[in-house]
């Protein structure tokens, strides 16, 4: 997991290469990256609370590539 959220930050990479390298659809690939278990944290009913389970993504990687997905959204916009 950690390595698609690295992989994903490379400057020549984007969802699609990313997605087709891990034998992934991009919306399964998105939901990936998107999902706070892996920085070791949960979201139920709209907030983010601490989970129980042990973070395998840092918080600055994931951030990372949090910004990297917002500015690919506005691009299509």
């Amino acid at each position: 997991v950690e390595e698609m959220f690295e992989e994903f930050l490379q400057p020549e990479n984007n969802l699609t290469k990313v997605a087709k390298k891990h034998n992934f659809s991009v919306n399964g690939l998105k939901k990936i990256l998107r999902n706070f278990v892996y920085v070791g944290k949960v979201k139920f009913d709209g907030q983010i609370y601490s989970g129980n389970q042990q973070a395998i993504v840092s918080s600055t990687l994931f951030n990372k590539v949090q910004n990297k997905l917002d500015k690919l959204k506005l691009k299509k916009n």
